[in-house]
C-alpha cells in the first residue's frame, strides 16, 4: 500500500495498518514532493512495525508543518512575491497569469509545476527571459495602480486637513464636519457637477468626528514643532501668563511668548500653551506646569528675558510667586504687571479716603441701581424699549454694569447719559424714587463729568491693547495721560470745562444760573479733587522712575540718534558707535518698517550681533497681558457648555489662537493613512 493512501485513512487501528501495510512500497515525501523508500524489514513483530507507522505518521506532520524560504528560480514557474511579502522570510506566491495564490505551504517546485502546466500550458515551455520581462510588467501596472490610488487618498486627507483646521480656527465641534459640512458639500456637488460620481466622491472625504480629532492633533502638533523650532534658535524670548477658571471649574494657565524671528525677520508673537494646573492654582503648581512644558521641548529658560503677569499674589509675590520662581531659573529676567490691570486699578478709585463714599461714588451707585431696575425685569425692558422708539432715541437698550470688564463702567455711564430724558420719563411713569435724580442739575452735571473722564480711561485702555503692542510706545502713552491730568486740573481751576465735552455742553445749555447758582463751583471742587485722586494714583501705579528708566533705553528706538547712553558694557558700547557711523545701516533703518525689524536683520551681522541681541532682550517685553485675556475669550467659545467634557483643550486652542503659523498639510497628509468617513 501506497503510504499517501495509508494517510488518508484517519481512523486506522493499529492492527490494521500493520496488517495492510506493505514494507516494501512504504516511503517517504522529501522536500521536492518524492517519495523515498523506507526500509522496514519483514522479520519485524508487530509491536515494531506498529512502531514504525507512528513514526512515519510524525515524520509526515512534520514535514507538512515545514516553513519555505522563497527561491528566485520560481519565477521560471510563473509566480512573483508581491512587495508587502518582500520582507517576509515564509512568503506566499502570486501568479503572473492569472489571481491564483500560493501559501507557503504549496510553495513546491511540483506544485508550481503542475499548476504552470494545467492552467497556463501556453507559458511551460518559455524561457527564463520571458517571465522576467512578464514579472516586470507586472510590477509596473502595480506600481502604477498603487501611485494612483496613494494619489487619490492623499488628496482625500488633504481635504479633510484643511477642513478641520477650518473648524479649529472657527472654534466649532467636530461633529459638525460630518453633520453639517459633508452634507452641504454633497448639496453643491450634485448642483454644480451633478451626477451621482460628485457626490460619491465628496462622501469619500474623511470628516468623521473621530477623524476630525486626529486630523485636529495632527495640525496641533505641527504647529507646535515649528514654533518649538523656532524658539530654539531665537536669542532671547518674553512671556506672559494668566490664570482662569474654566467652565467646569478647572483651573488652566495660558502663556503667550514674544521673540525675534529670523525667518519673518520682525518680533513675533505665538501662542504657547495651555496646561491644566491642579486643583490648588498656587505659584509652585502654576511654575511646576510651566517649567515642565519648557523642558518637555527642550527650550532654555535663561533666554527668558521677561515675564508678565496680571499682579495677582500667586504670580507677583516677592518671595514665593512665579515671578521669583522663574528669576531663580533665568537670572536676567524682569518682571512686568500688566499695565492694563494697572490702569484699571487706578481709574476704580473715585476717592482717596476709604471707608467713605465721594460724591462720585454715589452718583455711580444710583446709575446702577437705575439700570438694575429697568434690566432686571423683561416687561419692563420691552416697555422701557417701545419708549426710546416712541421718543426716537439714539439707543434702545441699556447696558448691565460689570466690574470686571475694562470698559464697563464708562459704557455704562455713556449709555445712561445718552438716555436721561427717556429715563426720567419711564421712572416717573413707575413712581421710581429715582425719577427726581434726573431733575437735578448738580446729580446731572456730576453724570456728565463721569461720563467725559471714564471715556478718556476707556480711550487709554484701548490704545494699549492689540497684539504687537511695544513697551516703550504703551509707557509713553501712560505718561502722556499723566501730563493730560495736570492740564485738565489747571483748567477746571479756571472754570474751564472744555476737556470734558458732555459736560461743558451741559453747562452751557442748562439753566443752572437759575436752579442752582452754585453749581459751578460745586461742581468745579468735584472735579477738581477727582482728578487730583486720579493723579495720585497714577504716580503709585505708574511712577514717573519707570518712564525715566526708558529713556535710558532710547537708543533702541533711535540708534542713530546723537546722544550719549551708558550701555553698562564697554563692547556695546563700541559696537553702538560703529553703527552710528555705518551708513549703510542707516539708510537700512530709514527703509525699515520697523525699529523692532531693523535690530532683527542685525542679528546676521557679526560685527552688530551683541548689541542687536541687548535689543531684542528689551523689545520681547511684553507691556500688558492682552493676548492672554484674547485666550480666555477662546477658551469660553471652545469649552462651552455643550462642550465640557473636552480634555485636551491645548490642541483646540492652538489651532484657535495660532495665526503667524500655518500647518504643513501636504508633509501632514503624507503621514496621514487614509481612513473613509463612515
Amino acid at each position: 500500500m501506497d503510504i499517501r493512501n495509508f494517510f488518508s485513512k484517519s481512523s486506522v487501528e493499529s492492527e490494521s495498518c500493520i496488517e495492510s501495510c506493505n514494507p516494501e512500497n512504504v516511503g517517504e515525501t522529501d522536500a521536492e514532493g518524492n517519495v523515498e523508500a523506507i526500509s522496514v524489514s519483514t522479520n519485524c513483530s508487530k509491536d515494531q512495525q506498529c512502531s514504525v507507522a507512528k513514526k512515519i505518521i510524525q515524520k509526515r506532520t512534520t514535514l507538512r508543518a515545514k516553513k519555505r524560504k522563497w527561491n528566485d528560480d520560481y519565477t521560471m514557474y510563473g509566480f512573483f512575491r508581491t512587495t508587502e511579502e518582500l520582507l517576509n522570510p515564509y512568503p506566499s506566491a502570486c501568479c503572473m497569469f492569472c489571481p491564483a495564490i500560493f501559501g507557503n505551504s504549496n510553495l513546491a517546485p511540483v506544485h508550481l509545476r503542475t499548476h504552470l502546466k494545467t492552467q497556463h500550458p501556453n507559458h511551460q515551455n518559455k524561457s527564463k527571459a520571458f517571465f522576467e520581462a512578464s514579472l516586470r510588467s507586472q510590477q509596473l501596472q502595480v506600481s502604477s495602480f498603487e501611485s494612483e490610488v496613494r494619489e487619490g487618498n492623499k488628496d482625500l486627507v488633504l481635504a479633510s486637513l484643511k477642513m478641520a483646521h477650518v473648524v479649529m480656527k472657527r472654534k466649532r465641534p467636530y461633529t459638525e464636519l460630518e453633520s453639517v459640512v459633508l452634507p452641504c458639500l454633497e448639496i453643491a456637488a450634485d448642483i454644480l457637477h451633478g451626477g451621482k460620481k460628485a457626490i460619491a466622491k465628496v462622501r469619500e472625504i474623511p470628516l468623521s468626528d473621530n477623524t476630525a480629532k486626529r486630523r485636529c492633533d495632527d495640525i496641533s502638533e505641527d504647529l507646535l514643532k515649528q514654533l518649538v523650532i523656532k524658539l530654539r534658535k531665537t536669542p532671547a524670548y518674553g512671556i506672559q501668563l494668566d490664570e482662569t477658571t474654566d467652565i467646569t471649574d478647572e483651573a488652566q494657565l495660558i502663556v503667550y511668548c514674544r521673540f525675534a524671528d529670523s525667518e519673518a525677520k520682525t518680533i513675533v508673537e505665538h501662542y504657547l500653551c495651555c496646561c491644566k494646573v491642579g486643583v490648588s492654582a498656587t505659584a509652585q503648581a502654576i511654575f511646576d506646569k510651566l517649567n515642565q512644558f519648557i523642558k518637555e521641548h527642550d527650550l532654555d529658560w535663561t533666554k527668558c528675558k521677561s515675564v508678565t503677569t496680571d499682579g495677582a499674589a500667586a504670580m507677583q509675590g516677592s518671595t514665593n510667586g512665579v515671578v521669583q520662581k522663574i528669576k531663580k531659573v533665568s537670572p536676567d529676567c524682569v518682571s512686568n504687571h500688566c499695565r492694563i490691570h494697572r490702569e484699571a486699578l487706578v481709574v476704580k478709585k473715585l476717592n482717596q479716603e476709604k471707608n467713605q463714599r465721594g460724591d462720585l461714588d454715589i452718583v455711580l451707585s444710583d446709575v446702577i441701581k437705575v439700570v438694575n431696575f429697568v434690566r432686571s425685569h423683561s416687561k419692563k425692558h420691552r416697555m422701557f424699549s417701545e419708549l426710546c422708539k416712541d421718543m426716537k432715541a439714539e439707543g434702545l437698550r441699556l447696558l448691565y454694569h460689570a466690574e470686571v470688564r475694562w470698559l464697563s463702567r464708562g459704557k455704562v455711564l455713556k449709555r445712561v447719559f445718552q438716555l436721561r430724558k427717556e429715563l426720567y420719563v419711564f421712572l416717573a411713569q413707575e413712581g421710581h424714587v429715582m425719577a427726581t435724580k434726573f431733575e437735578d442739575t448738580f446729580w446731572l452735571a456730576k453724570l456728565c463729568y463721569l461720563t467725559a473722564i471714564f471715556e478718556s480711561t476707556n480711550q487709554l485702555n484701548l490704545s494699549m491693547q492689540g497684539k504687537g503692542s511695544a513697551i516703550f510706545e504703551v509707557a509713553s502713552k501712560v505718561q502722556a495721560f499723566k501730563f493730560k491730568l495736570k492740564l485738565w486740573q489747571s483748567n477746571v481751576v479756571k472754570c474751564d470745562f472744555s476737556d470734558f465735552e458732555s459736560l461743558h455742553d451741559f453747562i452751557k445749555t442748562s439753566n443752572w444760573e437759575i436752579e442752582n447758582p452754585n453749581i459751578e463751583s460745586n461742581i468745579k471742587s468735584t472735579v477738581h479733587k477727582h482728578l487730583d485722586v486720579l493723579q495720585q494714583n497714577f504716580e503709585v501705579y505708574f511712577p514717573d522712575e519707570e518712564y525715566l528708566n526708558l529713556n535710558s533705553l532710547l537708543w533702541i528706538v533711535q540708534p542713530f540718534l546723537n546722544e550719549e547712553f551708558d550701555l553698562g558694557y564697554c563692547e556695546l558700547t563700541s559696537e553702538l558707535i560703529a553703527l552710528r557711523l555705518d551708513l549703510v545701516q542707516k539708510a537700512g533703518f530709514k527703509q525699515s518698517e520697523s525699529y523692532t525689524d531693523f535690530w532683527v536683520s542685525l542679528l546676521n551681522i557679526p560685527e552688530y550681533r551683541n548689541l542687536s541681541q541687548k535689543a531684542i532682550s528689551i523689545l520681547v517685553h511684553m507691556p500688558t497681558t492682552y493676548l492672554c485675556e484674547q485666550g480666555f475669550s477662546a477658551l469660553v467659545e471652545i469649552k462651552s457648555k455643550k462642550r465640557n467634557s473636552i480634555k485636551d483643550v491645548d490642541t483646540l486652542m492652538r489651532g484657535a489662537l495660532e495665526t503667524r503659523l500655518l500647518p504643513r498639510f501636504v508633509q501632514l497628509a503624507d503621514e496621514v493613512q487614509q481612513q473613509r468617513s463612515h
